[in-house]
């Protein structure tokens, strides 16, 4: 493994450095300061939460909408004070959300919230494998892990390391920066998927760069090759037609499956529900509301990278002892009350916006922009993402990102979203 990190190094060295001082990604223990107080950053493997987990982030949540979901299936809580910060990070030790903080960057996992009892399994072992390792504590909080059931609901973030693991399959696939990475056995593979993350940072380190795509192909390709015993003997060192896949559903840049919203048939014959947090922010009571109905289900929440919250594992509504602690009706109808985005139809789904003005990099009120933009929108309106510098923090993979200019009032944005969300604007644009 030394060796072959070494050998890794020497690859990534071909190319001119692009990152610059330390990972400043927030953790649950690294706090951010921005202009509306501290954030913490949790990271929860796959999006899965438990009831009792979600009831302690509200806990410690600040008034308001101050509980984020972001568009890599993370939580973010803010406008915490240093004091509010410093109870909050005990509380999310306690409640197992910080299993080791030196590796909490490389713990950004993402999945199908409609995926069953396989990828869950694969998770947990991928997330204990990578907390195993000691090159994994160099991952960068920019770096993300998608693992995806074969169906693309995972495909719609872009993915350093994409694992592909579906119900049946002996083997799981894997890629890197979009090359093709071969196969592992489903034993080994979460062994192989630590392994790929771990050499990957030490690539990334040596080159100066955060990401995987930012390495030189030959590092990349190296990367791809396996840097592990178990891994090569799995896939080989053979490293010609990398750039094309054999394998389309390890294919980093397939188009994504639709998450729908509302009742969702899942595998199995169960249901899930799926609703949308409006602008990706819920307040405390919402949270609160949302992981009840769980308990009362049996189920827990699962958070997705189109700011989704899902409650999954629901007996069907035509069974006929199905009770309404359990009808996905009856809790779809809770969540409508409690403030989600329920229905495909509502003109806010697709609509989100960075933080603006709470964070010191703008001055301009994007939020408010976006509850003004919200105003115009109609059902089946495209992706709209709202921003308050060229950052474009939180901008999805697809859609429209409208940049604020200096000095832009709300209404202003707001005008600029409708303008270039037109017909005539899209075509502009292209």
């Amino acid at each position: 493994m030394k060796a072959e990190a070494l050998d890794l190094a020497a690859h990534a060295l071909a190319t001119p450095p692009t990152r610059s001082g330390p990972d400043r990604c927030p953790t649950t223990t690294e706090l951010h300061q921005a202009a509306d107080g501290l954030i913490a950053r949790l990271r929860v493997p796959g999006g899965r939460i438990t009831t009792a987990q979600a009831r302690v982030i509200a806990e410690v949540a600040a008034p308001g909408d101050s509980i984020e979901l972001t568009s890599r299936a993370n939580l973010q809580v803010r406008g915490l004070s240093a004091a509010a910060a410093s109870r909050a990070v005990a509380a999310f030790a306690a409640a197992g959300l910080t299993p080791s903080p030196a590796h909490d960057r490389a713990r950004t996992i993402v999945a199908s919230p409609f995926a069953g009892p396989a990828v869950d399994e694969f998770i947990r072992a991928l997330d204990a494998a990578i907390r195993a390792l000691d090159e994994t504590q160099a991952v960068s909080g920019r770096v993300l892990t998608v693992v995806d059931d074969g169906r693309g609901h995972a495909l719609a973030a872009e993915a350093d390391l994409l694992v592909v693991t579906q119900d049946g399959a002996d083997d799981v696939r894997f890629a890197v920066g979009g090359l093709d990475a071969g196969e592992a056995p489903r034993a080994e593979a979460p062994q192989v998927g630590a392994d790929l993350l771990g050499a990957l940072a030490t690539a990334c380190t040596a080159a100066g760069v955060w990401r995987a795509r930012e390495l030189p192909a030959r590092a990349l390709a190296a990367l791809a090759r396996g840097t592990s015993e178990p891994f090569r003997a799995a896939v080989g060192t053979d490293t010609a037609g990398l750039a094309q896949s054999e394998h389309a559903g390890a294919d980093a840049s397939a188009a994504p499956a639709e998450l729908p919203v509302g009742v969702v048939e899942q595998p199995g014959g169960r249901a899930a529900v799926r609703v949308l947090a409006p602008l990706g922010r819920l307040t405390a009571a919402q949270l609160t509301g949302a992981a009840d109905l769980a308990e009362r289900a049996g189920t827990d929440l699962r958070i997705d990278d189109r700011r989704g919250l899902t409650l999954a594992d629901l007996p069907p509504a035509t069974i006929a002892t199905t009770t309404s602690r359990t009808d996905p009706g009856s809790i779809r109808a809770a969540l409508l009350i409690f403030g989600f985005i329920t229905d495909a139809a509502d003109p806010a789904l697709g609509l989100t916006a960075c933080a603006g003005a709470a964070c010191a990099r703008t001055e301009v009120d994007v939020r408010a922009a976006a509850r003004l933009r919200l105003v115009e929108r109609r059902p089946g309106d495209g992706r709209e993402h709202l921003v308050g510098c060229e950052r474009r923090c939180g901008a999805p993979r697809d859609g429209l990102v409208v940049v604020a200019q200096p000095g832009d009032s709300p209404a202003q944005l707001a005008a600029r979203a409708g303008t270039q969300s037109s017909p005539t604007g899209l075509e502009a644009a292209r």
